[in-house]
C-alpha cells in the first residue's frame, strides 16, 4: 500500500512520470486492484510508449496479469513487444522467447504480421538465430 501510496504521489506531483505508472501498476496488482493496474500501465504507455526499458517493465508485467488484466493492458502488452521488435536491443529477447515458449507465437506472430516487411525480415532472421542458438 505504501509503494501504491508513494507511486501515485509522484504521477500526481510529475504527470509524465512513466516509471511512477508502472511502479503504481505493479503495486495495484499485488493488492488485487486488476482496473488500477490497467489504469496506470496505460498511463505509463502514454507517457512513455518508445522508452524500451520500460515498454520491457510493462511487458513482464502485463504477462503477470494477464489472467486478472482488462483487454486494454494486453492491447498496451502487443504495442510494448512491437516496439521491442524494432529495436536492437529487445528483438533478440522476443526472438528466444518465440523459440521457447510455443503459446506465445501465435500472438507475436500476429504483432510482427503487422510490421513493416523490413522488420519482419530482421525478425526471422533473429529467430533463426534463437534456434541455432547464436542470439547475435
Amino acid at each position: 500500500r505504501s509503494c501504491l501510496a508513494l507511486a501515485d504521489s509522484i504521477a500526481r506531483t510529475s504527470p509524465t512520470h512513466a516509471l511512477a505508472y508502472l511502479t503504481g501498476a505493479t503495486a495495484a496488482l499485488g493488492l488485487g486492484d486488476a482496473r488500477g493496474m490497467a489504469a496506470r500501465l496505460q498511463q505509463s504507455q502514454r507517457m512513455a510508449p518508445t522508452e524500451q526499458w520500460l515498454a520491457r517493465g510493462r511487458v513482464e508485467l502485463a504477462e503477470k496479469a494477464r489472467a486478472a488484466a482488462t483487454p486494454e493492458p494486453l492491447d498496451l502488452e502487443d504495442a510494448a513487444l512491437a516496439l521491442l521488435v524494432r529495436s536492437q536491443s529487445g528483438i533478440g529477447a522476443i526472438a528466444g522467447r518465440y523459440v521457447s515458449q510455443p503459446d506465445f507465437r501465435e500472438r507475436i506472430t500476429r504483432i510482427v504480421a503487422g510490421l513493416p516487411v523490413e522488420d519482419q525480415a530482421r525478425f526471422v532472421d533473429w529467430v533463426g538465430r534463437a534456434i541455432r542458438g547464436t542470439g547475435t
